[in-house]
């Protein structure tokens, strides 16, 4: 039997799962389309699920209570922004003996 060489096209949704920052759902939902209709082949950009990311936040006084029952008290406020605050923490680094 004699094999042929067929040209087939065939349509198919990509689906991927991206994540993107945005302001609120709609923004985040467009911003979903844009970055998947990037892909070579996306035929679709249809939202199959979008949700929030959200990660429960400390308070500040929340934040401080629990860096005050750190064992070595050793820590400091390095930088305090609107929403952010940054600590560092000193340690000592033991060198190993094979030094």
């Amino acid at each position: 039997m004699v094999q042929k060489t067929y040209e087939i096209t065939v349509e198919a949704v990509t689906q991927r799962t991206v994540t993107v920052d945005a302001s609120n759902i709609d923004e985040a939902e467009e911003l979903g389309r844009n970055e998947v209709k990037g892909l070579v082949g996306a035929i679709s950009t249809e939202i199959l699920e979008a949700r929030k990311l959200s990660v429960d936040l400390p308070t500040r006084d929340d934040l401080f209570k629990w860096l005050n029952t750190c064992p070595d008290p050793n820590w400091d406020v390095v930088n305090e922004d609107e929403g952010h605050i940054r600590v560092l923490f000193c340690f000592y680094d033991e060198e190993s003996d094979d030094a």
